[in-house]
C-alpha cells in the first residue's frame, strides 16, 4: 500500500515540476508593436495585396479608392508629419491607362496626412473599356522617401483585375413570361 501511495506522489510531482518547466519560459507579455527590427521607422503599405472590378455593362467611369495605411509605428502613435508615398504602374501590368482605368490624380504621390493612419489612391474605372474575353490586372507598387519612413514589402504591391462579362439578356421586364 505505501509503495502505491509513493507511486502516485511522485507521479503528481513530476507532473507539477513539468508544468512549472512548461509555462515559465513563455514571453507573451513581452511585446514589440513595430514591424522593424530595431523599431526605429514608420511602416507603410496597401492594405489589401489585390482587388477585382468586374462589370457586366457598361456604366461609365467609376470611382473606386483603394487604401493605404500605417502599419507600424516607433512611438504606437500616428507619424507627427506628412508622409509622401510614390506609386507607380508596374511594367508587368496588362491594364492599359487610358481604356480600362485612368489615375485621378497622375502625379504619382500620395500623402498620409500628418496625425493620421491613411490615405486613399483614387482610381477611375472604366467599365466601357473591359476587355470581355480576357482579365487584365493594374499592378501598382509604391516606394517612400520620407525621413523614418518604410514601405512594408508584404504589403508594397497592389494588384487589380478588371473583367468584363457580356451580358445577353437586357433587362427580365423585356420578356414576357406566362406561367400557368
Amino acid at each position: 500500500f505505501k509503495k502505491k501511495i509513493m507511486k502516485n506522489i511522485k507521479t503528481l510531482l513530476l507532473a507539477l515540476v513539468a508544468s512549472t518547466f512548461a509555462t515559465s519560459c513563455l514571453v507573451d507579455d513581452e511585446s514589440n508593436p513595430t514591424f522593424t527590427p530595431d523599431g526605429s521607422a514608420y511602416v507603410v503599405g496597401f492594405d489589401n495585396a489585390s482587388a477585382t472590378e468586374s462589370y457586366f455593362m457598361d456604366e461609365g467611369a467609376i470611382e473606386k479608392s483603394y487604401p493605404l495605411s500605417l502599419k507600424g509605428s516607433p512611438t504606437g502613435l500616428n507619424n507627427p508629419n506628412e508622409i509622401v508615398i510614390n506609386y507607380t504602374m508596374d511594367p508587368a501590368s496588362t491594364a492599359v491607362e487610358g481604356a480600362e482605368f485612368d489615375f485621378v490624380d497622375a502625379s504619382g504621390e500620395l500623402i498620409i496626412d500628418a496625425d493620421s493612419d491613411f490615405a486613399l489612391l483614387p482610381i477611375s474605372i472604366n467599365t466601357g473599356g473591359f476587355d470581355p474575353a480576357a482579365p487584365t490586372e493594374l499592378i501598382l507598387n509604391i516606394s517612400t522617401s520620407a525621413e523614418n519612413t518604410i514601405v512594408s514589402e508584404q504589403y508594397q504591391t497592389l494588384t487589380i483585375k478588371f473583367v468584363g462579362c457580356l451580358a445577353t439578356v437586357d433587362s427580365y421586364a423585356s420578356y414576357n413570361l406566362d406561367i400557368e
